[in-house]
C-alpha cells in the first residue's frame, strides 16, 4: 500500500467484506492525507495490489461500473510446517460491484486503486470482470476490459497469516 498519496490526497480501495450478495456491499473505500502527509497503514492493510484503469477509447468516461469476483476461502494449516497455511473451503463467492464517476482518456492519468484484505481471516481471490459499462457523452457503452499479461493471479493473505509470523 502506498506510503505517499498521490497529488489529490485520495487513495482509494476495494476492502472485501463477508457480507452475502443480498446483504448488499460493494464499492471503494476513499482514504484522504492532506498534501505532502503520509499515510500510516497498520498490520495486514500494508501490503495489496495496485489496480490501474487505462481508458484508451480517446473520450471520457463518466459513470463507470464493474464487477469483480471474489471468493474467499478458509485457512488450513499445513502439517509439518506449523507457520504455513494454505487455502481451504470456499465460505464466500460473489460479486464486488465498483462505480467510478469518471476516468479520463489517455495513458497519462490512469485511475488508481488497491486491493487489500485489512481484516478479514481468509484468502481471497479476487478476478478482474471482462467487460464494465460506462457513459460516453449521452451514450451508455460496454467496454471490453483487459488484464496485462504479465499480471499474475495470487490471494490476498489472511490476517492470521501474519499473526504467524
Amino acid at each position: 500500500m502506498p506510503k505517499k498519496p498521490p497529488a489529490s490526497g485520495r487513495i482509494y480501495a476495494l476492502v472485501p467484506q463477508p457480507l452475502p450478495e443480498e446483504n448488499g456491499g460493494g464499492g471503494l473505500i476513499e482514504y484522504f492525507v492532506q498534501s505532502g502527509g503520509e499515510w500510516n497503514w497498520s498490520g495486514a492493510a500494508e501490503w495489496g495490489y495496485r489496480c490501474e484503469l487505462t481508458n484508451y477509447t480517446g473520450s471520457l468516461l463518466v459513470d463507470v461500473t464493474m464487477d469483480f469476483r471474489y471468493e474467499m476461502r478458509r485457512p488450513v494449516s499445513v502439517p509439518e510446517q506449523p507457520r504455513a497455511l494454505k487455502q481451504g473451503e470456499i465460505t464466500l463467492s460473489r460479486a464486488w460491484p465498483i462505480a467510478i464517476a469518471k476516468i479520463d482518456a489517455g495513458t497519462s492519468d490512469p485511475y488508481v486503486f488497491y486491493l487489500h484484505n485489512c481484516c478479514e481471516d481468509r484468502f481471497i481471490n479476487f478476478k478482474a470482470p471482462s467487460s464494465a459499462q460506462a457513459k460516453v457523452g449521452a451514450d451508455n457503452v460496454e467496454l471490453q476490459v483487459q488484464q496485462s499479461q504479465y499480471n499474475l493471479s495470487q490471494p490476498l493473505n489472511p490476517t492470521s497469516l501474519y499473526e504467524k509470523n
